[in-house]
Order: C-alpha cells, then sequence, then structure tokens
C-alpha cells in the first residue's frame, strides 16, 4: 500500500534555509529559544549553507517528495551548541504537529543528560514519531542515537554514497553504517561536496526511511530496522529487532545537547 500524503520530515538542528540546494518551501520554519519560547523564524539569511541547511540538501537529493520542516535549536556560533531543554522541546513539539519523520545530526554524549533525552524518546516514539540520529564523532556513547527506539546512524569512509550497512546487534547501539559522502547540487549549478561525518551520513538513511514509509505508510520503528535491515550490503542470517538488549541508561540529567 503506497501513502498518498507526503510525509513530513523535520531537521531539529541550527536552522534550514530554502535557497541554497532546492529545498523549497518549508512547512514549519520555527526556533525554540533558550528560554524554551517556540517562535517562527524570520530575518536570517536564506541562502546560508548552514549544518541543518545541508541535511536538508542530502535529505531532498534522495527523497525529493519529503515535505520538510524546520525546528532551529543550535546557535549559528559556538560550535552549534543548544540545551537538553530545547531539544526535548523540539521533540514535543514535533509530536504535536503530526511530524512523522526527525532527523537529529545531534545529541549529546554527557550522561547527567541522559535520563532526560530517553524518558522523553520513549514517550514520543511510543506515540509514533520516528527518529533517525547521528551518533558521536569520536565514538562516543551518545543519546538519542544509541537508544534501541531511535535509527542510529554513523558513517564509514569505506563506503560510497549510498550502500549502507545494518548492524543487527551493536556494542554502541548505532544500528547503520554508511557514507557521509554526498554530491549536492545547488540552485546557482555548482555541486557542493560533504565530508564523510555521522551528519551526514544521518540524512541519507533519513532519506530511506521516508521511501520505506512512502511504500508502507504503517511501519513502525521495528518495521523500518526491518526493512532497512533487509537491504543492507551485509547482513547476518537472522535479525529480531525485539531481541535487542536495550542500552537505553538511567541517569540524572543535565542540560546539554550538542553536535556530534
Amino acid at each position: 500500500m503506497k501513502g498518498h500524503n507526503p510525509i513530513d520530515v523535520c531537521l531539529i538542528d541550527d536552522g534550514v534555509n530554502e535557497y541554497p540546494f532546492q529545498i523549497g518551501t518549508l512547512k514549519y520554519n520555527k526556533e525554540i529559544k533558550g528560554n524554551l519560547k517556540i517562535i517562527d523564524r524570520k530575518h536570517y539569511d536564506k541562502h546560508l549553507k548552514s549544518h541543518g541547511t545541508v541535511c536538508a540538501g542530502i535529505i531532498k537529493k534522495y527523497a525529493p517528495a519529503a515535505r520538510l520542516s524546520s525546528v532551529k535549536i543550535l546557535n549559528e556560533k559556538n560550535n552549534r551548541k543548544g540545551t537538553t531543554k530545547q531539544l526535548i522541546t523540539a521533540l514535543y513539539w514535533c509530536l504535536a504537529n503530526h511530524i512523522k519523520i526527525v532527523n537529529l545530526s545531534l545529541g549529546s554524549t554527557y550522561f547527567l543528560d541522559f535520563a532526560a533525552i530517553r524518558d522523553c524518546v520513549n514517550e514520543v516514539a511510543e506515540q509514533g514519531l520516528i527518529m533517525v540520529a547521528a551518533s558521536n564523532n569520536n565514538g562516543l556513547f551518545t543519546l538519542p542515537a544509541s537508544l534501541t527506539n531511535v535509527i542510529g546512524v554513523k558513517s564509514s569512509d569505506d563506503l560510497n554514497s549510498n550502500p549502507y550497512v545494518f548492524d543487527p546487534y551493536p556494542y554502541d547501539g548505532v544500528d547503520v553504517i554508511t557514507s557521509g559522502k554526498h554530491s549536492i547540487p545547488s540552485e546557482q549549478g555548482e555541486v557542493f561536496e560533504t565530508n564523510s561525518s555521522n551528519s551526514f551520513a544521518a540524512p541519507f538513511i533519513t532519506s530511506r526511511v521516508h521511501g520505506i514509509l512512502t511504500e508502507n505508510p504503517f511501519f513502525t520503528v521495528e518495521d523500518i530496522k526491518k526493512e532497512l535491515y533487509t537491504h543492507s550490503i551485509s547482513n547476518e542470517s537472522s535479525y529480531n529487532p525485539y531481541l535487542i538488549i536495550s542500552t537505553d541508561c538511567m541517569m540524572k540529567k543535565r542540560n546539554t545537547a550538542y553536535l556530534p
């Protein structure tokens, strides 16, 4: 069964700017301030190739039918940092506004953040929000990427831009390994080349998840993981996502969230 309605994909990042990569009109373009006030994003450079804009360009390259939205929680400066409270607020906003897929090229490696992130992710995932999240570039345990109800992604220089490897029983909770290198056409006719970072690997998998949900709109995250596993270039003889050992941690929180 194919879905007839556009699938809403939201990037929680440092903002998506519409013009560089033929992204088109955003359904929602929001910003969550440090005080957690949610506002319409205004007075920004629509031509700037920001981190979130590049991620959006990757999604649009491989899933041109995706209907994109943006929630900005990261600063443009200071290494694109935000807070755990901003991330949690953004995830609840996505759920309330009927977003189906969230691309998170960000996360936290600080263990005191983990309980708050985990509790939020558990709640929104239970209600059907699909999250694709990049792991930390230094190989550190990262939330949300390492949680079992999130599709975690990391990059490898050994893979080209399209293939991916699904690890059915990952030691770090990160499910998918793929390339972060992509060539994105711009409106000016130039081609923008991304580096092989986890941040740019995640949007490609987001595009694959979009394709899966286009064909199977009622798939759960477990169904999606099984489908990703089926089309992985390397897989084990069997895989059951319900038998994964949970890597979810019971910790106290601190208000920090940042880009891997």
